[in-house]
């Protein structure tokens, strides 16, 4: 029997049924599903997105618009001066927070700047010491008002008597002495009072002490006054001294006993306003500097929390808003003041303080062992009376 032999091709090629019924055949590659991302990694990213997008639009607004103020305030730098002027200089009061000075560096010092406005920025220890440094500043127009007129009285008795043989032969040996500022041009001169430069007030509350400052001022003179100085620690200072007279002799005790009562108390002397009377009004002829208004909020604590949440993505409302009140400063707008409207300016970010208060609601609000002095009396009957005079509120100017 003779064994039929095929080649190795032809074995693999013939079909084997029960061979293909158990080895799998290689499957194809289904196609991949889409990723799908779950439900909290959308609402991450949505929100995200969502609070990246309000922020970049918001910056974006914010130097859109502080460009186009700074256009604006241009006009200003650009028109020529004369170089014996100088440029105009207003004085800015700011609240001893850190608000006040961001809001005063990121929206108002930038037109200022633009506008080649100069300022005297002003930050006191307390907003109370805006009422007192506004108040001085009328003051030194009183004053430089009488060393004015006095010149002039001296000039007129000084011509008459060079009409004189006396007089005449004496020019020729004495001169007159005169103030530095004489020899510069009236346009370098720094006197002691300018009615241009305005008193410009970031905020309600430093508004609020400005506007009094200004009207106590121009309705009082400087009143030079003795107090009793305060001790620095008595109780300490009694505990010493009951010590060591228990330590020492009768006659010593005695001794120190009478030196104290030879010694002559401590006293200090202030100046403080006098009471506000129509002869001590300004007279007609002193200009009163404008006062200007400028919003500040004071967002410190946690009850500004959402207002700080809201303003971060809502900054291009409060720099066209501060933008403009600076506008007016620069430019120079004035209006007449208007009384009953103005003294409550920028109510909504501060609640209105009560300018007129009882004395029962003082006794009330008083804390014991805490008396004011005579200096807080004065100013603030001062204050009181004087804001409600017309003839001092009528000749107020305001920026608008």
């Amino acid at each position: 029997r003779r064994l039929l032999r095929l080649p190795p091709a032809a074995a693999t090629s013939i079909p084997n049924p029960s061979a293909d019924a158990h080895t799998p055949h290689s499957a194809a590659p289904l196609p991949r599903r889409p990723y799908r991302p779950s439900r909290n990694m959308l609402i991450f990213f949505t929100t995200a997105a969502a609070v990246a997008g309000l922020a970049a639009y918001d910056k974006w607004q914010v130097s859109r618009i502080r460009q186009s103020i700074a256009d604006r305030a241009a006009v200003l730098a650009n028109q020529p001066m004369d170089p014996n002027d100088l440029p105009r200089k207003v004085t800015v009061f700011i609240e001893p927070t850190y608000w006040a000075r961001y809001w005063f560096k990121e929206y108002v010092k930038p037109v200022f700047d633009a506008a080649a406005l100069d300022y005297d920025l002003v930050e006191p220890k307390h907003t109370a010491m805006v009422r007192s440094s506004v108040r001085t500043i009328m003051w030194n127009a009183r004053e430089m008002f009488v060393e004015d007129a006095l010149k002039e009285q001296e000039k007129i008795a000084r011509e008459a008597r060079r009409r004189t043989w006396a007089g005449w032969f004496a020019g020729f040996f004495y001169l007159p002495s005169r103030d530095p500022n004489d020899y510069l041009p009236p346009g370098l001169r720094l006197p002691k009072y300018d009615p241009e430069m305005g008193v410009v007030a970031v905020g309600p509350l430093v508004w609020r002490h400005a506007m009094l400052g200004m009207v106590e001022g121009a309705s009082t003179v400087p009143t030079q006054v003795t107090l009793p100085a305060p001790d620095e620690a008595p109780a300490a200072d009694a505990a010493k001294k009951d010590k060591d007279a228990a330590a020492k002799p009768a006659e010593t005790a005695d001794a120190l006993a009478a030196d104290e009562a030879k010694a002559v108390p401590k006293t200090i002397t202030k100046i403080v306003p006098s009471e506000v009377s129509p002869e001590y009004f300004l007279p007609n002829s002193i200009a009163f500097p404008a006062l200007g208004y400028i919003t500040g909020k004071n967002q410190s604590g946690w009850r500004a929390f959402p207002s700080r949440i809201y303003g971060w993505f809502n900054q291009r409302y409060d720099i066209e808003l501060i933008g403009e009140e600076a506008l007016r400063v620069a430019f120079d707008n004035k209006r007449p003041f208007v009384a009953g409207t103005d003294e409550m300016t920028g109510a909504e970010d501060l609640s209105p303080l009560s300018i007129v208060t009882s004395d029962d609601e003082e006794k009330k609000q008083r804390v014991p062992g805490d008396e004011p002095s005579l200096d807080d009396y004065t100013r603030e009957a001062a204050g009181m009376q004087a804001l409600g005079a017309p003839e001092i509120t009528k000749r107020m100017r305001v920026y608008a």
